[in-house]
């Protein structure tokens, strides 16, 4: 069943057929994150669920160059970063494809038409904000322009702390409403909220960073070229999670993310030093602009392969 999330109480007639054909393999997709969601209690202990992320800086080099590149897992990656970089460097250079990537290589649908893609973009984020939104979240009409103006100073950020009354003041809502918000919006893939501590955030807590859920977004969306920082880090989160990984937000003095609580990482340029992460066994660096590694220091591309 295509576009399960159009069809009127889907998640309750395929409970029934679940509990009453218990031989038969049924197969759902959907594109509605929020729709989906709706419906997934109706379905729980019934359906292992897969999520199907953008295209990952490995798949899109795979349709760019027609070669064919493996996946590689974080702990090989940090462990064997220069072998690994000198292997994709005999196929390719890597850094001649990444700029485009960050711009316009996110959603499968680039490949189909490259000089539609941005508005194609543009539109679904616009029927997610116009239509789902009020739809699925009981939010009102009027009030889709104040998140459009809420993604416009998110997409603006610099990579620092947040601050959620500012936020509110300069659209005109109350902070809870904000915060409500940003999870809608987190929920229908659009942003990513990070903590430092996942093990106890609560319901509408303030994210202690705000990110574009990837970066072909922050591109679209931002009024001017966005901060190289935010772009640095938001593809580095996108890929990361996208692998499933869970990242925590650290803060400005000790690197910037912790990965599965264990791995300390510092996302910056290719002369980012290693000062934040010197006294950290397991603290890595992610620099941009370099196709070699170098000690712990890593290419920010490079994880892109972790999917």
């Amino acid at each position: 069943m295509d576009l399960s999330h159009k069809y009127e109480n889907w998640s309750q007639e395929l409970k029934e057929i679940y509990d009453l054909h218990k031989h038969l393999h049924v197969v759902v997709s959907g594109s509605s994150l929020l729709e989906i969601n709706n419906g997934k209690a109706d379905l729980s202990r019934r359906m292992v669920e897969y999520e199907m992320p953008g295209i990952s800086f490995r798949e899109y080099l795979c349709f760019a160059t027609g070669y064919r590149f493996s996946a590689i897992s974080l702990e090989n990656l940090l462990d064997n970063a220069s072998e690994f970089c000198n292997e994709i460097k005999q196929v390719c250079r890597p850094l001649e494809y990444f700029p485009q990537y960050l711009k316009c290589g996110y959603y499968p649908f680039y490949f189909e038409d490259k000089n539609t893609y941005n508005s194609r973009v543009e539109s679904i984020v616009n029927y997610i904000i116009d239509t789902e939104l009020p739809l699925q979240r009981n939010i009102e009409h009027g009030n889709t322009r104040k998140i459009k103006a809420l993604l416009q100073i998110i997409s603006g950020l610099v990579p620092f702390e947040i601050d959620i009354a500012k936020i509110s003041r300069s659209i005109g809502i109350q902070r809870l409403t904000t915060l409500k918000y940003l999870k809608n919006l987190e929920e229908a893939k659009i942003i990513r909220s990070l903590y430092a501590n996942l093990d106890s955030t609560g319901d509408l807590q303030k994210p202690d960073k705000i990110l574009m859920d990837n970066t072909n977004l922050l591109y679209i969306l931002s009024q001017t070229n966005p901060e190289i920082g935010t772009v640095r880090e938001t593809f580095f989160c996108s890929q990361l999670a996208s692998a499933g990984h869970r990242i925590e937000h650290v803060g400005l003095k000790r690197g910037d993310f912790k990965i599965d609580k264990k791995y300390l990482i510092e996302v910056g340029g290719r002369d980012k030093g290693y000062r934040q992460i010197k006294d950290d066994d397991n603290g890595y660096i992610a620099a941009d602009d370099t196709d070699s590694a170098l000690f712990r220091k890593i290419p920010l591309w490079g994880f892109g392969f972790l999917y």
